[in-house]
């Protein structure tokens, strides 16, 4: 006896069916490695800034990297694996500018924020000097109506 076709497509069918399944979790998959992949980088790039003191000689920038790198880990939370892996790539730029102005920063002696020396005025020439003014004696308020 002859299969019938309904019982030869059965199987068939059933892979057709498990690729539409399977497909759509692997590139899913995929999306979420890939932004791991990313999430070390930046991790990696943040270490590198930490052990360079980028908190101290280059706040700012590390600030900033920190705080993306943390948004970066909400958005892969909520499974917004395309914006995790933006900004987990502007968090490891911004970890690399920290490094490397941290590095400037130490090379020059300059704390970011420090007051600096301000040029003083030379006074002008043509101003004569004047003594300070008196004092202007103090009189006793007259009193208002509310006792004030």
């Amino acid at each position: 006896m002859m299969p019938s076709t309904k019982a030869a497509a059965a199987p068939d069918r059933f892979w057709r069916v498990g690729w539409l399944v399977l497909l759509p979790a692997l590139l899913l998959g995929c999306t979420a490695t890939k932004s791991t992949v990313y999430f070390a980088k930046a991790e990696q790039a943040l270490y590198e800034a930490r052990v360079l003191e980028a908190e101290v000689w280059a706040p700012y920038m590390w600030t900033r990297a920190n705080e993306t790198m943390k948004k970066s880990r909400e958005e892969w939370a909520y499974a917004d694996f395309g914006a995790a892996e933006q900004l987990a790539i502007e968090a490891a730029e911004l970890a690399e500018r920290a490094t490397k102005r941290a590095q400037d920063n130490r090379a020059t002696g300059v704390i970011p924020g420090q007051m600096r020396e301000l040029p003083t005025a030379a006074a002008p020439a043509s101003a004569p000097a004047t003594s300070a003014p008196a004092e202007a004696p103090v009189t006793n308020p007259t009193p208002t109506p509310w006792g004030g």
